[in-house]
């Protein structure tokens, strides 16, 4: 029979093998053309001047200081053996299986030779020190050394991947390298890092920024930029996509009906992101904020389609109307299709979007899962959406079938599997549980 759209056969039970399920390709912000030639000179001194010291390297900096757009210049460098970009945007790309894999791909590219053996992800849960000892080292090791350094570089890594970058860091070869970025972490973690890396504070003299807002805003003072900025690469980018779509304007005085905004570059440079943000939201659609949550909750990035659905069925309004919405939303999004907002604009309900939840909850109840991998990302929004019962949640999702559902591996987060569990769903391997 089926319920609420999604089919329940007692005897013959869902299994899902997540989370291969959630997999999205990665997208990079994109910035002006400009070489950070001076990290670039550190990095090379790093490769071929500190070979004795056996040391990785840690880039370190404050968020949208620019980390991902200098690993993105380091791709072009020729000893470049495999690169990975973190983004919680993609949450698979911060799982040590994703890394690995990506890892594992690109190195047999590079390595004619190199035969790395596929490994199962249940088995990383269980075995990880194994698993990269015997299935990634072990394979490097037995290769002839190449003619000269090579270096793998990680972009954006988080605490939970802390344990395997020192992992990799102690047992590479000493032919190929390893260099991380980050942002700051506490004093706890960093203690762990200083023991097996270099930590260079990315930028410290703000030279290369200057350089970024010369060539990004070459009419506006750059030190009063500098200090509006707060060192936010970012900022500079979003702040000359603003002026150059004529939402703001560096003008003291409107003379144009398309300068919607008119900021006095002497004096009212809107301070930090959040500045920024609010001179944008004064201009752009009155809805923003409710499409910023919608989109910052969805587990993955949604395609255009399914969100406009979901809209629809919350909110009553028009497919036109909607679709309107998202073309005057253009500012902040990095891709249109699957939606993806840019850089800062994704962290504005990071933190905050229960609402959104909510609305996902909403529209999904009523337009049903068709899907198991529907019905977990149904649980996922259940899981963090204020104002239910706990209870109602559980019967809720009994009601969508829960109940013959048979996990392979824990899905998504704590909180989502422990709902699930509690509507009764079962856990095949009760050894591997989200931490």
């Amino acid at each position: 029979m089926v319920i609420n759209g999604f089919e329940k056969r007692k005897n013959s039970p869902a299994i899902l093998n997540l989370p291969t399920f959630f997999k999205i390709p990665f997208i990079s912000s994109t910035t002006a053309m400009m070489q950070r030639i001076e990290s670039k000179k550190y990095f090379q001194q790093w490769i071929y001047d500190d070979e004795d010291s056996g040391k990785s390297l840690l880039i370190v900096g404050a968020p949208y200081t620019g980390k991902t757009f200098l690993v993105k210049q380091l791709e072009d460098e020729p000893q470049l053996a495999a690169v990975h970009y973190c983004s919680w945007v993609n949450p698979e790309s911060i799982e040590t299986a994703t890394l690995l894999h990506n890892l594992a791909r690109q190195l047999t590219q590079q390595f004619p030779n190199l035969v790395i053996p596929k490994f199962k992800t249940t088995t990383l849960l269980t075995a990880q020190e194994s698993v990269i000892r015997n299935f990634l080292i072990k394979p490097l090791l037995s290769i002839p050394m190449p003619s000269s350094t090579r270096f793998v570089v990680i972009d954006g890594i988080e605490h939970e991947l802390i344990p395997t970058v020192i992992q990799l860091s102690k047992l590479f070869p000493k032919w190929l390298k390893l260099a991380i970025t980050s942002r700051h972490f506490d004093v706890r973690y960093r203690r762990m890092l200083e023991q097996y890396f270099i930590i260079h504070q990315l930028d410290r003299g703000s030279t290369e920024l200057l350089k970024f807002i010369e060539t990004r805003l070459p009419n506006i003072d750059s030190s009063v930029m500098l200090e509006a900025c707060q060192g936010s690469w970012f900022y500079v980018d979003q702040y000359s996509y603003a002026i150059q779509s004529h939402l703001l304007s560096v003008s003291p005085a409107s003379d144009s009906q398309n300068d919607i905004l008119n900021i006095n570059i002497c004096s009212d440079l809107p301070i930090g992101h959040e500045g920024l943000f609010s001179a944008i939201e004064s201009v752009m659609s009155p809805h923003l904020n409710f499409y910023l949550q919608l989109i910052t909750s969805s587990r993955l990035p949604p395609a255009r389609q399914k969100l406009v659905c979901i809209t629809k069925i919350v909110t009553g309004k028009s497919g036109d109307s909607i679709e309107q919405d998202l073309i005057d939303c253009k500012p902040v999004l990095q891709c249109s299709d699957p939606l993806i907002l840019k850089a800062a604009w994704q962290e504005r309900f990071r933190y905050n979007c229960s609402e959104g939840h909510g609305l996902w909850v909403d529209g999904i109840r009523r337009l049903g899962c068709q899907t198991a991998q529907e019905l977990i990302e149904f649980a996922y929004h259940l899981a963090h959406a204020k104002g239910w019962n706990y209870r109602n949640k559980i019967e809720i999702l009994r009601d969508f079938g829960a109940d013959i559902i048979q996990l392979k591996c824990p899905v998504i987060d704590r909180e989502t599997n422990e709902l699930l569990r509690k509507a009764g769903a079962q856990m095949l391997d009760q050894s591997c549980q989200v931490q």
